[in-house]
């Protein structure tokens, strides 16, 4: 009876040992809008099946989210570490006026940023990208 139980126990123990949590591959930016327009974003390739960088082409279908002035925080379970991802500014005006296909099409974004976890790591950025209107001249 004692060896079964120190046997079960053994195989308990190395059940835990080897189910342990996977390493988590959360990962959390901070999208800000510090412009007067009315901004939407889009991160590339979020397991959609739509374009994953390298390639930088919008997707077929309007997969876009509202940023607020202050700030809004995204989570996604890309793989910032190994890779990169595209985070895409657009204007929401222009999407309504234009329509997404010619959006898509014309490639009428604001902004795009190639991130990876080293770039968000930056004491200057600290996981936080901001959109602003270009200055005059720019």
């Amino acid at each position: 009876m004692k060896k079964i139980f120190l046997l079960m126990a053994g195989i308990i123990l190395l059940a835990i040992t080897f189910t342990s949590c996977p390493d988590d591959d959360y990962n959390a930016i901070w999208l800000k809008n510090g412009s007067k327009r009315n901004v939407v974003v889009y991160i590339g390739g979020e397991g959609l099946g739509e374009p994953v960088y390298p390639d930088t082409l919008l997707p077929s279908i309007n997969r876009t989210e509202p940023i607020f002035k202050n700030s809004t925080n995204f989570g996604f379970t890309k793989d910032i570490k190994n890779s990169k991802v595209c985070v895409f500014f657009l204007d929401q005006d222009t999407i309504i006026k234009y329509g997404w296909d010619k959006v898509r099409d014309d490639y009428m974004i604001l902004k795009r940023y190639d991130i990876d976890e080293a770039y968000l790591r930056q004491p200057n950025v600290a996981w936080t990208i901001v959109y602003e209107d270009p200055k005059e001249g720019e």
